[in-house]
């Protein structure tokens, strides 16, 4: 059980990674500093596979929809 969630977790992060290195090397070309935001973007994430690992629904949901949230600033801090 605890492996197909390990599973699922990691194909999880694999989806979102893509659009948050994205952000963080635009923020680098542009001298944006995100930092803070792609340090709870990280937290969030290991928070994220901690929970989804221990089946723990309502907090993994708390650190997708959070870590979803710290994208979203990221992105806006771009504009």
């Amino acid at each position: 059980v605890m492996g197909g969630r390990a599973s699922r977790a990691s194909i999880n992060l694999q989806e979102s990674l893509p659009a948050f290195l994205a952000l963080a090397l635009l923020s680098m070309q542009l001298s944006i500093d995100v930092t803070g935001l792609a340090f709870w973007w990280l937290i969030l994430r290991v928070v994220h596979l901690v929970t989804y690992i221990a089946g723990i629904a309502l907090l993994r949901t708390l650190s997708w929809l959070g870590s979803l949230f710290t994208l979203i600033m990221m992105a806006l801090a771009l504009v």
